[in-house]
């Protein structure tokens, strides 16, 4: 009897305790840009990697990105609350970033802060943005030699040949005409 009657506590008390699941939290995972102060037209690799075991990983971990370009690793999706922190890095630059996701949980459901800092210890900052200096040319060469006979050069030339014929025309008028005048006279 006294077991039957633990057996009804027990279950009872399963049913005051409320259990419930925590719906899977899906977010995009940091938009990463690069400016540069001369565009080269290279092609930089910025990669996402965990510090903090265990952490989720994005759906890429590796993006191409040209200057001016702004991309994220996609998406990540977060089942537990936590502090999550990942290292991005590019490959032609000494500076990363480390990023923070905290997953907090709210009565079954999951919210998300995100922000990065610059090598880890700059101020936070809601992108992860790579400024490259590249070396600028000092005498880029043209992509296409240089033409003297340009449009302008050309008119001028026609120009200066019409005037000269019209004064040449002149000329020869004038000394015809003082020539039929000596004949005159």
């Amino acid at each position: 009897m006294k077991r039957i009657l633990s057996l009804i506590i027990i279950v009872l008390c399963l049913g005051v305790i409320e259990v419930h699941a925590v719906e899977p939290l899906t977010v995009s995972t940091c938009g990463v840009s690069i400016t540069t102060n001369y565009d080269t037209g290279d092609v930089y690799k910025a990669k996402i990697d965990r510090v903090t075991e265990g952490a989720p990983l994005p759906t890429s971990t590796e993006i191409s990105l040209k200057s001016g370009e702004e991309k994220t690793f996609g998406v990540t999706t977060y089942t537990t609350s936590g502090l999550y922190e990942y290292k991005v890095t590019l490959d032609k630059s000494d500076v990363y970033y480390i990023y923070t996701v905290q997953i907090v949980e709210d009565n079954g459901k999951l919210f998300v802060y995100s922000f990065a800092k610059e090598n880890g210890d700059g101020e936070k900052t809601d992108k992860v943005k790579f400024n490259i200096k590249n070396d600028v040319p000092v005498n880029p060469t043209p992509s296409r030699p240089v033409n003297p006979y340009t449009a302008d050069a050309i008119f001028k030339f026609v120009l200066a040949l019409a005037v000269s014929g019209l004064l040449i025309l002149f000329v020869i008028k004038q000394l015809s005409k003082n020539k039929k005048e000596e004949k005159l006279q």
